[in-house]
């Protein structure tokens, strides 16, 4: 017997929807007014955001099995390209050529995202915290999830290291980039509720 899809407003619902409130603009200002390089690469990095934002917000709403199985499998994909376009972002804003870390980078993230559509990455949905369907960790999931915050790390310490070498106008910039790392640490999170 199937769930009849009820909404439900949960924590995890919400900050779903505080993605996509905050990116849609940011993602807008940049397709209407960034013309530069760093522009065009960071505007590939916001719409993944987004549609995790979107995923999160169905998971965390329903405890429909189906949606949030689909929710799951339409936004982890993107999950994986977020650390990858962000560290993307990041070696374009310190002007430099990635020969190995990029292409290597984008390629991992597109196993995992194929990984998502076999039965090797999100196995037995269960409730967690009595309100949301949460999918359990396989090693697939974990590998995904270490390549993921590896990389994040990676790309902020790859920015900290370029603030301390940076003159006045990089510094300025790196530092509204690092302030982002406050989402980036409450996004790791999201990782962590597999292991429940």
């Amino acid at each position: 017997m199937t769930t009849p899809i009820s909404l439900q407003i949960t924590p995890f619902a919400v900050s779903g929807l505080f993605i996509v409130f905050a990116y849609m603009p940011l993602y807008l200002f940049l397709a209407i007014r960034g013309k530069s390089k760093l522009a065009r690469i960071y505007s590939y990095h916001i719409p993944t955001v987004i549609i995790w934002g979107i995923g999160s917000f169905f998971v965390g709403s329903t405890q429909n099995i189906p949606l949030v199985t689909t929710a799951f499998k339409l936004c982890y994909p993107a999950v994986m390209f977020i650390s990858v376009t962000f560290v993307h972002s990041v070696y374009e804003l310190m002007n430099k050529k990635s020969r190995v870390i990029i292409p290597t980078s984008y390629m991992l993230a597109a196993v995992f995202a194929y990984m998502v559509f076999t039965p090797y990455m999100m196995q037995d949905l269960s409730l967690i915290f009595d309100t949301i369907y949460y999918f359990k960790a396989s090693p697939v999931y974990t590998a995904s999830m270490i390549f993921w915050l590896s990389l994040v790390g990676y790309g902020h310490i790859k920015l900290i290291l370029f603030y301390q070498r940076g003159d006045h106008q990089e510094r300025k910039q790196v530092l509204v980039v690092l302030c982002a790392f406050i989402a980036y640490a409450g996004g790791g999170t999201n990782f962590l509720p597999p292991y429940n």
